[in-house]
């Protein structure tokens, strides 16, 4: 089981590599030397912060551990953020401040339809779900159609998206703000053009019912897993 650990091993451990921030404190995740060991340092940092040299996956994640092998914290992948939990188990989000690793994107199954990349936001999580349920996302879902306007009001053409599960269809862009009514699962609909949101990843325009708002491509559950809540293209 300890070769499984994040997805596929040193591809998926590489996303971590870079450096991070919270709050002032730089945690910088280095890549493997010789002997496949995972160097780590921190600045502006306090506490056992201060001490830290190194990181390595375990069953339970990736740990974080001082020059004294004294563990610190626990990594996690949450929206493309860094995830930190501590030892009193609470949480942190730590924003990546250098550019993700070149190759370091975890495959997933591929699927048919022509969409872009996967989006940065879910980029380097190892199983992204498939709107409610257990199952894995394919990688043909993680992007949005390709050629449709990004971050433009120029609604020039449309491409068609499946809804996996109800999903929350709202007037503007944001999970705190008022929702026009619940899309039912398997239903196909266009969207028009998609938002970039840096905290929730991209929303999309849509148009139901004479009515106009927007749906989230990806959700965070409250046990921390990130789903993709529509996929592109429709059947039938």
């Amino acid at each position: 089981m300890a070769g499984m650990s994040l997805a596929t091993g040193a591809l998926a451990n590489n996303f971590y590599i870079g450096s991070w921030t919270y709050s002032g404190c730089t945690l910088h995740l280095k890549g493997p030397n010789a002997l496949g060991q995972y160097a780590a340092e921190t600045n502006f940092c306090s506490g056992d912060w201060a001490f830290v040299s190194g990181w390595r996956p375990t069953a339970k994640g990736v740990e974080l551990y001082t020059i004294l092998n004294k563990s610190v914290a626990t990594l996690s992948l949450s929206q493309g953020k860094l995830t930190v939990r501590l030892a009193d188990g609470s949480r942190i989000a730590f924003k990546r401040t250098t550019p993700i690793p070149q190759g370091s994107e975890v495959p997933l199954a591929s699927g048919g339809a022509t969409v872009g990349k996967t989006e940065p936001f879910v980029v380097g999580i190892g199983c992204v779900k498939r709107g409610a349920g257990d199952a894995c996302a394919s990688k043909q879902d993680l992007g949005l159609p390709k050629g449709l306007p990004r971050n433009s009001t120029s609604y020039t053409k449309a491409a068609n998206v499946t809804v996996f599960s109800g999903l929350n269809f709202r007037a503007k862009i944001g999970f705190d703000q008022p929702v026009h009514f619940v899309i039912p699962a398997g239903t196909c609909l266009p969207i028009w053009a998609c938002f970039d949101d840096d905290d929730t990843g991209p929303w999309c325009v849509t148009r139901l019912n004479g009515k106009q708002g927007y749906i989230a491509k990806f959700s965070e559950r409250q046990n921390g897993e990130v789903q993709v809540n529509y996929g592109n293209g429709c059947s039938g």
